[in-house]
Formats: structure tokens, C-alpha cells, sequence
């Protein structure tokens, strides 16, 4: 079993290794302790199946979106020269003093959106990353309410829920995505 840098899990986004190496190295450790204490071999498989579970599985797993998000936006030049404006114009609209708030609550949007940069920013990075995030956390959720409100029969067709929500949740964010593509193309 490799792990650390050796088995490739750096964090994806700032590379740090520590963390990761010393979680991954507990994940083989008891692994070999499993495979070892039941002279089963074919345990070592149980290796894959742990560290996706873990942390390092879940950052895997919004690897590339989060990446690409990071090089998009805040470490990229063209980024640079709206989003310092765009950062003014928030927190001005948020922390001024000299006007009442919901004045300067009511001039928020409109502020905010004059950076088209932005909501491509959003719709192109943020919200792909966030589908893996938000996938984990409503199936949490159906498992943990669906077996309160349906019959024992019902429930068996929680998976077939899920994926019901999930296509439904995709054709929102690709219909969303479209919509404010084909607005800034005008």
C-alpha cells in the first residue's frame, strides 16, 4: 500500500501533505491489521474502499472543479482586475456607515451584479464543485428522515428517490447555467 505523496494525496488545492499522509498512513495501518489478523489478503482491498470514505476521498472527489476555480479566480490575472473592484463594491455595500442599511441592501444587487465576471465564475466553478458536496449531504438526509415518514415496503426505493432528486437537481443547474450564458452572450 502506498501512502502520502508517494500514493499521490497531497491536498489537491494547496498541496499540503502532512495531514493527509498521517490520515492515510492510519487507513493502511488498519488495514494490514485486518488483513494480517484474519490471514486474509484479499483485505487489502478494504485500503480503496477506506481512504474514498475519508477526507481524502472527499477532496478527491472535487479535486479538478476546485482547482480550476482557484486558478479562474483568485490566483488568475484576469480575474484580478474585476474581482478587487467587485470586493470593494461588497463589502462598501455591507460595512457603510453613512447610509442606512437596507439603503445600502437595496443597492447590493444591483452592484454585485454589474461583474458579469462573477456569475461565470459561479456557474462555471462554484456550483460543479458543490454538486459532489450537496450529493453526499441530501442522501445523508433521505436515509436519515425517509425512514421516519414511509412504510418498511416504501423504503427500499430510497435509492431510486435519490437519483430521482439528484437528475432533477442537475437539469436545474444546467438550465440555470444556460440561462445566465446565454443572458451574458446578449
Amino acid at each position: 500500500m502506498l501512502i502520502g505523496d508517494a500514493a499521490g494525496f497531497p491536498c489537491p488545492v494547496e498541496a499540503e501533505g502532512i495531514y493527509y499522509a498521517m490520515l492515510n498512513g492510519n487507513l493502511a495501518a488498519q488495514t494490514a491489521i485486518e488483513a494480517i489478523s484474519s490471514n486474509n489478503f484479499k483485505s487489502f482491498k478494504l485500503y480503496e474502499e477506506l481512504w474514498k470514505k475519508s477526507p481524502i476521498g472527499e477532496e478527491f472527489e472535487a479535486e479538478p472543479e476546485i482547482y480550476e476555480f482557484i486558478r479562474a479566480g483568485s490566483f488568475s490575472m484576469e480575474a484580478a482586475k474585476w474581482l478587487v473592484s467587485f470586493l470593494n463594491d461588497l463589502l462598501y455595500s455591507i460595512f457603510n456607515v453613512a447610509d442606512s442599511h437596507l439603503y445600502n441592501l437595496k443597492l447590493l444587487i444591483p452592484r454585485i451584479m454589474k461583474y458579469s465576471q462573477l456569475l461565470r465564475l459561479i456557474f462555471n466553478y462554484i456550483f460543479p464543485t458543490s454538486i459532489p458536496i450537496t450529493e453526499n449531504i441530501i442522501k445523508e438526509k433521505i436515509n436519515e428522515l425517509l425512514p421516519n415518514y414511509l412504510p418498511k415496503i416504501l423504503i427500499n426505493l430510497n435509492q431510486n428517490i435519490f437519483d430521482k432528486i439528484k437528475s432533477i437537481r442537475e437539469k436545474l443547474t444546467e438550465f440555470s447555467y444556460n440561462f445566465i450564458k446565454s443572458y451574458y452572450k446578449n
